[in-house]
C-alpha cells in the first residue's frame, strides 16, 4: 500500500510506509560500518572499492534529505532517516500505485534530478557504455 503526504509546497508526495523494509533508515546506522568496509577492501588490496563504497554510501544518504528540509531548515522532515529511534512522519492513504502516480506532480527539484540522470546517461552512452558486458 502506498501512502502520501502533502509537502510544504502542498504537492502530494507518495511514499511506501513499510518502514521495517525501507532501507533509508539503515544507511544512517551503517555509517560506523564504513571504516570496517574500507579495512576489508584494504585487506584485499582494493582500496578503490572501499573508497567508492564510502562515497556512494554518504552521498546517497545526503541525497535522501528532502529539499524542503534544507530550504526551511526544518529538521522534523528528517525523522524518517532515524527510524526506529524517532517516529516516522504520518502519511495519508492513497488508493494504490496508479492513483498515487496520477496525483504526483514534479517540482523544480524532481526536474533537476531527471535532467541530471538524463545527462549522465548521455555521457555514459557517448563514452561507449562501459561495463555493459558485466551485466
Amino acid at each position: 500500500m502506498q501512502r502520501s503526504v502533502r509537502g510544504s509546497t502542498d504537492r502530494l508526495i507518495v511514499r511506501n510506509p513499510s518502514w521495517p523494509t525501507d532501507a533509508r533508515p539503515f544507511r544512517v546506522f551503517a555509517l560506523p560500518v564504513l571504516p570496517a568496509v574500507y579495512l576489508v577492501a584494504l585487506r584485499f588490496e582494493r582500496s578503490d572499492v572501499g573508497t567508492a563504497f564510502a562515497i556512494g554510501h554518504v552521498s546517497h544518504l545526503l541525497a535522501d534529505i528532502p529539499p524542503a528540509a534544507l530550504l526551511t531548515a526544518d529538521g522534523s522532515a528528517l525523522t524518517f532517516l532515524f527510524w526506529p529511534l524517532l517516529e516516522p512522519p504520518a502519511y495519508e492513504s492513497v488508493d494504490g500505485i496508479s492513483a498515487g502516480f496520477m496525483q504526483y506532480s514534479m517540482g523544480w527539484y524532481e526536474w533537476a534530478q531527471l535532467g541530471l540522470a538524463l545527462g549522465a546517461l548521455i555521457v555514459w552512452y557517448r563514452d561507449g557504455m562501459p561495463r555493459v558486458g558485466y551485466v
